[in-house]
């Protein structure tokens, strides 16, 4: 796997938070991104863009850790709780869906510009964090619903 191989890095990029109108940073993983990086026609196979902050129970304990602003938070439009950015001025989370399938969108740009490194916020290759089997559960759902 492509993961276990080269690691995965965490992406940070600024956003608006929705509810208080000041600009924040989001942090997620975003394995589609990384392999588009290692095989760009290989990441046109699958798509693997749903894969981020909330899906890889080891790593994202891992961030919450790490990044303050992530954090298990519960979602009144979802209807349970999910690993979230939130905002550190007023709290409010930042939801999966809109927030970071925006910043996922700004960054396959940005990798297809070749200015992806500017968005990096670090690279991790710690296997602890990337346990296989969890990633093969993780794959295997996505491809189900392909």
């Amino acid at each position: 796997m492509i993961l276990q191989q080269k690691g995965i890095d965490i992406y940070e990029d600024s956003h608006v938070c929705w509810k208080c109108g000041r600009v924040i940073k989001l942090h997620s993983y975003f394995p589609q991104i990384d392999f588009y990086l290692a095989d760009p026609v290989f990441s046109k196979l699958y798509d693997l863009s749903v894969v981020r902050l909330s899906v890889a129970d080891t790593l994202d304990a891992y961030l919450s850790q790490k990044y303050k602003n992530i954090q298990m938070r519960y979602s009144k439009k979802a209807g349970f709780s999910y690993m979230a950015n939130t905002c550190p001025h007023c709290g409010s989370l930042q939801g999966s869906q809109m927030s970071l399938s925006g910043m996922f969108d700004n960054l396959l740009k940005e990798a297809e510009a070749g200015k992806i490194g500017n968005y990096v916020a670090e690279h991790i290759t710690d296997m602890k964090l990337l346990p296989e089997k969890e990633w093969q559960l993780i794959v295997d759902a996505v491809m189900e619903r392909e």
